[in-house]
């Protein structure tokens, strides 16, 4: 069953430990073109989401698309939680 994710997020989690989408896709044990299907559709299976998850070692919920903000707080989402991990 096809689930939406935050791309975004899952992007912008990859680029902040500076990985190529095929590093991500090793670490999950994922192919490629899944990784690459998840950034560019947003669109996965539960069990990629729950690899990508365990990957970029957070919570799966946090993969849930946010449908209701709009893109501009999208952005601040996004960057505030990768902003709360900084030091």
């Amino acid at each position: 069953m096809e689930e939406m994710i935050n791309s975004d997020l899952v992007k912008a989690l990859r680029l902040e430990k500076s990985w190529s989408q095929e590093k991500l896709a090793t670490a999950s044990g994922l192919s490629l073109r899944t990784v690459q299907r998840a950034e560019n559709s947003g669109t996965s299976s539960l069990e990629t989401k729950l690899a990508l998850s365990a990957a970029l070692n957070i919570p799966a919920e946090k993969l849930m698309p946010i449908s209701s903000k709009t893109p501009q707080n999208q952005n601040t989402v996004i960057y505030g939680y990768i902003g709360a991990g900084v030091g």
